[in-house]
Protein backbone atom coordinates (compact mmCIF):
# COMPACT_ATOMS: atom_id res chain seq x y z
CA UNK A 1 0.00 0.00 0.00
CA UNK A 2 0.78 3.36 -0.28
CA UNK A 3 1.85 5.73 2.48
CA UNK A 4 1.11 9.44 2.64
CA UNK A 5 3.74 10.46 0.66
CA UNK A 6 3.16 8.72 -2.13
CA UNK A 7 2.02 10.87 -5.06
CA UNK A 8 -0.29 8.30 -6.58
CA UNK A 9 -2.83 5.96 -5.28
CA UNK A 10 -2.55 2.59 -7.01
CA UNK A 11 -5.92 1.12 -8.55
CA UNK A 12 -6.05 -2.03 -10.01
CA UNK A 13 -8.96 -1.75 -12.55
CA UNK A 14 -10.85 -4.84 -13.12
CA UNK A 15 -13.71 -4.18 -16.42
CA UNK A 16 -14.09 -6.20 -19.83
CA UNK A 17 -16.37 -3.31 -21.36
CA UNK A 18 -14.17 -1.32 -23.65
CA UNK A 19 -15.77 1.71 -23.63
CA UNK A 20 -16.48 2.11 -19.96
CA UNK A 21 -13.00 0.83 -18.96
CA UNK A 22 -11.51 3.80 -20.94
CA UNK A 23 -14.05 6.21 -19.20
CA UNK A 24 -13.13 5.06 -15.73
CA UNK A 25 -9.23 5.30 -17.08
CA UNK A 26 -9.67 9.17 -18.44
CA UNK A 27 -10.93 9.69 -14.67
CA UNK A 28 -8.97 7.82 -12.66
CA UNK A 29 -5.86 9.45 -14.38
CA UNK A 30 -7.56 12.60 -14.22
CA UNK A 31 -7.58 12.71 -10.76
CA UNK A 32 -4.16 11.87 -10.41
CA UNK A 33 -4.26 8.08 -9.96
CA UNK A 34 -2.15 4.98 -11.22
CA UNK A 35 -3.22 1.82 -12.19
CA UNK A 36 -3.16 -1.12 -14.22
CA UNK A 37 -6.27 -2.19 -16.28
CA UNK A 38 -7.02 -5.91 -17.13
CA UNK A 39 -10.05 -7.64 -18.30
CA UNK A 40 -10.38 -11.00 -16.56
CA UNK A 41 -9.90 -12.59 -13.04
CA UNK A 42 -7.14 -14.30 -13.98
CA UNK A 43 -5.00 -11.42 -15.08
CA UNK A 44 -6.03 -9.60 -11.73
CA UNK A 45 -4.78 -12.61 -10.04
CA UNK A 46 -1.27 -13.00 -11.83
CA UNK A 47 -0.55 -9.31 -10.78
CA UNK A 48 -0.99 -9.67 -7.10
CA UNK A 49 0.73 -13.27 -7.46
CA UNK A 50 3.74 -11.35 -9.50
CA UNK A 51 3.71 -8.83 -6.39
CA UNK A 52 2.03 -5.96 -7.41
CA UNK A 53 0.28 -3.65 -4.62
CA UNK A 54 -2.54 -1.67 -5.05
CA UNK A 55 -4.37 1.07 -2.75
CA UNK A 56 -7.55 0.04 -4.28
CA UNK A 57 -9.29 -2.61 -6.57
CA UNK A 58 -12.29 -1.43 -8.95
CA UNK A 59 -14.09 -5.34 -10.18
CA UNK A 60 -16.70 -5.34 -12.26
CA UNK A 61 -18.76 -8.24 -11.34
CA UNK A 62 -18.77 -10.10 -14.30
CA UNK A 63 -15.74 -10.33 -15.60
CA UNK A 64 -14.38 -12.81 -18.85
CA UNK A 65 -13.82 -15.71 -16.67
CA UNK A 66 -14.96 -15.39 -13.35
CA UNK A 67 -16.79 -12.51 -10.85
CA UNK A 68 -15.59 -9.80 -8.58
CA UNK A 69 -17.01 -11.83 -6.17
CA UNK A 70 -14.70 -14.59 -6.82
CA UNK A 71 -11.57 -12.33 -7.21
CA UNK A 72 -12.52 -10.52 -4.04
CA UNK A 73 -12.91 -13.70 -2.23
CA UNK A 74 -9.44 -15.14 -3.40
CA UNK A 75 -7.67 -11.59 -2.93
CA UNK A 76 -8.73 -11.57 0.94
CA UNK A 77 -6.02 -13.77 1.57
CA UNK A 78 -3.87 -13.25 -0.73
CA UNK A 79 -3.84 -9.14 0.28
CA UNK A 80 -6.67 -8.57 2.93
CA UNK A 81 -5.92 -4.87 3.36
CA UNK A 82 -6.68 -4.49 -0.42
CA UNK A 83 -10.34 -2.80 -0.21
CA UNK A 84 -12.51 -3.61 -2.91
CA UNK A 85 -15.09 -1.64 -4.86
CA UNK A 86 -17.77 -4.16 -6.72
CA UNK A 87 -19.39 -2.24 -9.89
CA UNK A 88 -22.11 -3.76 -11.69
CA UNK A 89 -25.04 -3.41 -14.17
CA UNK A 90 -27.66 -5.39 -11.92
CA UNK A 91 -27.70 -5.75 -8.15
CA UNK A 92 -25.65 -9.05 -6.98
CA UNK A 93 -26.66 -10.40 -4.05
CA UNK A 94 -23.55 -11.45 -3.48
CA UNK A 95 -21.08 -8.93 -2.40
CA UNK A 96 -18.87 -11.07 0.16
CA UNK A 97 -15.02 -9.75 0.37
CA UNK A 98 -16.32 -5.99 -1.16
CA UNK A 99 -15.80 -3.18 0.89
CA UNK A 100 -17.85 -0.94 -1.71
CA UNK A 101 -20.79 -1.12 -4.11
CA UNK A 102 -21.81 0.72 -7.09
CA UNK A 103 -24.37 0.22 -9.16
CA UNK A 104 -24.07 0.82 -13.28
CA UNK A 105 -24.61 3.53 -14.95
CA UNK A 106 -23.25 5.67 -12.08
CA UNK A 107 -21.75 9.19 -11.82
CA UNK A 108 -18.17 10.33 -12.13
CA UNK A 109 -18.94 12.24 -8.74
CA UNK A 110 -20.58 8.75 -7.45
CA UNK A 111 -17.27 6.62 -8.40
CA UNK A 112 -15.23 9.58 -7.10
CA UNK A 113 -16.90 9.91 -3.61
CA UNK A 114 -17.13 5.74 -3.06
CA UNK A 115 -13.45 6.02 -4.19
CA UNK A 116 -12.29 7.78 -1.30
CA UNK A 117 -14.46 6.79 0.70
CA UNK A 118 -12.64 3.09 0.68
CA UNK A 119 -9.13 4.92 0.26
CA UNK A 120 -9.80 6.68 3.64
CA UNK A 121 -11.22 3.48 5.31
CA UNK A 122 -8.28 1.86 4.21
CA UNK A 123 -5.60 4.52 5.77
CA UNK A 124 -7.27 4.27 9.39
Amino acid sequence: MNTADDAKPQVLLMEDDHGLRGLMRRLLLSWKFSLDEVTSVTEGRTLLNAGKTYDLAICDYRLEDGTGVEFAQWAATKAPSLPILLISGFQPTDRRGCQGYLQKPFTAEALREAIDQLLSISRT
